[in-house]
């Protein structure tokens, strides 16, 4: 047990914001839960800072700094510290995208990290093997992403890209879905692996460029009275679908 320096301190305030978490190659994690499947996986960690009180939670952990709770309020990003914080190194060098992916996410903009975290824990839950963003999709390593995701951060490889070119020329191996409003009802299309389902904006939805690559456009059929599912909901459903065929129902 060691004590955290006002240096230390200082570095895990810096980030709360993206431009230092790029600069040091560095992000937070908070919370028992995600402390524990931090440890599970092969994450570096630069420091693990903890209350007190949760010392008994990590005790097989040596390397730890115990702050007081005035100290955990500075440098947590919560409202309510959780009493334990992780800095870990950023994960490009643990998640290596595989050669071959039968189900690949591809997110056109998606700007909320609440729904990007969420679709972190779809992802996992319904063997997607990568996820490719656009340049313009909100940063994996925000914190909210990073808490609404639940440890699936720490599972999945991400990659940021310019996305038109990249479908134009890695999606010639695969089957890209587009989900749209007027697309083909998902119960009713056929599904051809391997695949890549892609999922837009909040608000625009998918770009017309990205949207002009694609094999096919899918809906999810809803009642009259509701105009659209979240992103992140209609992304459980259609991982789902897209899921069945790699489970063999």
């Amino acid at each position: 047990m060691r004590a955290l320096s006002v240096k230390q301190e200082k570095l895990i305030k810096s980030l709360h914001q993206k431009k230092f978490r790029d600069q040091h190659a560095l992000f937070i994690v908070e919370g028992v839960k995600m402390c524990e499947e931090a440890l599970k996986s092969q994450l570096e960690i630069a420091y693990f800072v903890v209350e007190e009180k949760y010392l008994n939670n990590f005790k097989e952990h040596n390397d730890i700094y115990v702050v007081d709770p005035k100290v955990m309020n500075r440098i947590s990003t919560l409202t309510t510290p959780p009493g334990c914080l992780m800095v870990v190194k950023h994960l490009d060098q643990i998640l290596q995208s595989p050669a071959k992916s039968e189900l690949v996410l591809v997110l056109d903009d998606i700007k909320d990290p609440g729904n990007l975290g969420t679709i972190l824990r779809s992802a996992d839950a319904f063997n997607v093997n990568e996820i490719i963003c656009s340049k313009g999709t909100v940063e994996r390593y925000n914190p909210k992403v990073v808490q609404a995701s639940m440890g699936s951060i720490f599972r999945i490889p991400m990659q940021y890209v310019e996305l038109e070119s990249y479908l134009r020329d890695k999606g010639k191996d695969y089957t890209i879905y587009t989900a749209s409003m007027g697309g083909v009802d998902i119960f009713d299309q056929k599904m051809e692996y391997p695949m890549m389902l892609v999922l837009g904006n909040e608000s625009n939805g998918i770009s017309k460029e990205v949207m002009s690559i694609a094999n096919y456009q899918i809906s999810i059929p809803i009642s009259e009275n509701v105009e659209s599912l979240n992103v992140s909901i209609a992304c459980s459903i259609l991982l789902f679908e897209f899921n069945k065929g790699l489970m063999g129902f």
